[in-house]
Order: structure tokens, then C-alpha cells, then sequence
């Protein structure tokens, strides 16, 4: 005789098959994979595009890969003075007025969200709640107890974190789930919550394995034979416009057939150059090609909370270029010996170098990276840690 299974909710602001980004991709991954154990729902808005908030899905549910997808319509788009709120707030951060304003204008609003929330959650064993930044989170956690609340902030050393607003989402839970140590650090650091108990887990990697990828397809496609690869958003936020701009003089310096290939969405239009490949959206096959091929991944980003497309790399077996000021990057680069960081754009070009002129030094960190990312990435290495803590 068959038992029911018990409830897990998930919350986030965004989610569906559609949905490209990190924490997105993240909640999915997670959702789908505790489904073996649990029955699995996901509360979410209607909102497609994080930047305006706007209600473009129509259906309020959807099931995808055995997950229940609820979807609520948010009261309003974005507010259009959120950047200057921002400014004001950056300039002010202890004035809890600017505060509140800026949380609400930050969105997503979905009062039929906390509404559902405030009366469901005895349905469900647990509530996983993911990220800290938004409107939706930060309700979302004063709606609900204590005890059955799971905090996944993906939170990174952004001005941000620090805003008193937070305090609470961080506090209150009963248990928060970290990407990293240095995530982990972070928050006992800014929101003194050493009490509180907290569990790095991450998320786990499904790559298929490097040989099975077609590298030489990709290149031909594309056009490319030495490169460097960036893959994600092609959004200035990402600081891909000073990558572009480090590689431009880079070759200036030191010309060669290197070039740079960028994978993704397009955020804001941004200078040609010949040795920019732009190839937009690309298929999982190709993605994975690209990485394989390369050089190194670079990511140029300040800010991640855990980059996936970092462990990626490491999966095919490639070694990575990162930004020494983010701590995440940095870290992932020491305990794997699998990368290099750069501050400045003639370190960029000092990194760059070594990896050209030293290539089995470049193989051996590849395979140092993958090292690290089987032991501490697979999936039964993470949902080990995932069931303890819905369990607990």
C-alpha cells in the first residue's frame, strides 16, 4: 500500500521552463530533484521579465516535471523612480522610511501570493523560500512560521545585504541554506546570525562528459578556433562590458588569433569588435562545447553568490578566469587550484598570457577543477544534505 507523500512549497519570484537565470535555474533544479522523496509545489508570479514585473503568464497553474507550478498575479509593474530610490537609500541606509519604500518598489507584489501563504502553509512540511532581494521574499517570510521556514538567500557581498530591511529575512528562519563558506561567512558577519543553523549545500551539476561533446561542431559554426568564453547574460550588471573592453586591449598588445566568444541574452547593445563572437541563446550541447573548447571561462562578475557556470567549466574539465573582487569566484578558484583572478586589466593580460604560454599547466588546473567539482557538486553529494535538512 502506496503512502502520500508530504508537502514541500518552494517561493520565488520567477520560475519556469523559460526562466535563464542563476537562482531560476537553481529553485528548478532543487524542486525537481526532491520530488523523489516529496510531493513538490512551487509558489510563484506571473512575471516573466524581473525588470518591469509585468503578468505574462495566463494559466494559474502549471506542471512541469512533476512539479505543481501556482502562479499569482502581482498588484503592479515596477515602479519607474526604483533606481532613484536606490540612490537615495545607498546615500541614507540607516532611514527605515527609504527602506520600506525601496523593498515595495523593488517588487515583485503579489498580495494573492501572501494571501496564499498566510492560509496554506499547514499544508505543507516545509516552505523553501529563495533569495533575499526581493518584495515577494521579504513578505513572504513575515507571512510565515518560523519552524517551517527554509531561507535560501543566495546573498553575495552587494551593498544590498547590509540594508537594515533584511535583518529579519535572515533571522528568522529555522534554517538557512548557504551556497558557499563564503556565503555562509557573509551572513554570520552582516546579520550575526551565528546561532542560526545553516547548511552549505549548493546545487548539483548534471554535464554530460567532455568527450561526448561536439567541440569541433561549435567551432565551425561559430567560427572560432582560440578562445576565451563568457557565458550568461551580456548585461554591463555582469561587468561584460569591461571583459569586452580588457580584451580589446589585451589584443592591442598582444595580437593574435585569440578571440572572446559571448554566449547569451543580450541585455543592452554594446560595440562591435572582430574578435567579439556574439552567438546569442545556444543549445545545451553547444553551451557545453563552448566551455570544452576554450581556453578558460572567464567571468568578470563582482557579484555571485555561487556561479554555475564556473562548475560548469570545471565539469569539462576547463580551467577559469575570475574577478578577484568577488569572493565566491576567488574562492572556488584556491580550493580547486583549477583558475586564475585578476583585478586590473594588465593582470587580465598577465593571466591570459600564462594560460597561452603554460597549456598543460592551463590542462592541469581543468582537471583539478573537475576534481573539486565531482566531490563537492554531484547531485548525491547535495541532495544528501537537502533531505537532512527537510527532514530535520
Amino acid at each position: 500500500m502506496s503512502t502520500m507523500k508530504e508537502k514541500i512549497l518552494f517561493v520565488i519570484p520567477r520560475y519556469g521552463k523559460t526562466m535563464h537565470g542563476g537562482a531560476e535555474w537553481h529553485c528548478r533544479q532543487i524542486a525537481e530533484h526532491v520530488t523523489e522523496q516529496y510531493d513538490v509545489e512551487v509558489a510563484t508570479t506571473k512575471a516573466v521579465d524581473y525588470t518591469t514585473w509585468r503578468n505574462d503568464f495566463k494559466d494559474d497553474t502549471e506542471e512541469l516535471n512533476g512539479v505543481l507550478i501556482r502562479r499569482f498575479r502581482n498588484d503592479r509593474e515596477r515602479a519607474k523612480d526604483h533606481a532613484h530610490t536606490e540612490a537615495n537609500l545607498r546615500a541614507n541606509v540607516q532611514d527605515i522610511g527609504l527602506n520600506l519604500k525601496w523593498i515595495f518598489d523593488q517588487g515583485p507584489l503579489s498580495t494573492e501570493l501572501v494571501e496564499f501563504l498566510k492560509n496554506s502553509h499547514q499544508n505543507y512540511k516545509k516552505i523553501v523560500v529563495f533569495q533575499y532581494l526581493y518584495t515577494l521574499n521579504y513578505m513572504a517570510i513575515r507571512a510565515l512560521p518560523a519552524e517551517k521556514l527554509i531561507f535560501v538567500p543566495l546573498a553575495h557581498d552587494e551593498p544590498q545585504v547590509r540594508y537594515p530591511i533584511f535583518r529579519e529575512s535572515f533571522r528568522k528562519p529555522a534554517k538557512i541554506v548557504y551556497n558557499s563558506e563564503v556565503e555562509y561567512n557573509l551572513v554570520k558577519q552582516v546579520h550575526h546570525v551565528q546561532e542560526k543553523d545553516g547548511v552549505v549545500a549548493g546545487v548539483g551539476i548534471e554535464a554530460p562528459k567532455r568527450e561526448s561533446v561536439d567541440v569541433e561542431a561549435f567551432k565551425k559554426k561559430f567560427g572560432v578556433n582560440n578562445y576565451l568564453v563568457f557565458i550568461g547574460r551580456i548585461d554591463p550588471a555582469k561587468r561584460v562590458d569591461v571583459l569586452i573592453q580588457d580584451f580589446k586591449l589585451y589584443k592591442k598588445n598582444y595580437p593574435s588569433d585569440l578571440k572572446l566568444v559571448l554566449v547569451g541574452k543580450q541585455v543592452k547593445e554594446m560595440k562591435k569588435h572582430p574578435d567579439v563572437v556574439e552567438t546569442g541563446f545556444v543549445s545545451e550541447e553547444e553551451k557545453y562545447a563552448a566551455l570544452a573548447g576554450a581556453l578558460a571561462l572567464v567571468n568578470p562578475s563582482p557579484y555571485e553568490s555561487l556561479s554555475l557556470i564556473v562548475l560548469e567549466s570545471f565539469f569539462m574539465h576547463r580551467p577559469v578566469i575570475v574577478n578577484a573582487y568577488c569572493d565566491v569566484l576567488k574562492y572556488h578558484c584556491i580550493k580547486s587550484n583549477g583558475g586564475l583572478w585578476y583585478e586590473t586589466h594588465l593582470e587580465f593580460d598577465e593571466v591570459v598570457n600564462y594560460m597561452l604560454k603554460n597549456p598543460s599547466v592551463s590542462d592541469k588546473m581543468g582537471e583539478n577543477g573537475y576534481v573539486y567539482a565531482q566531490e563537492h557538486y554531484n547531485w548525491d553529494v547535495v541532495l544528501e544534505k537537502w533531505f537532512k535538512v527537510l527532514e530535520s
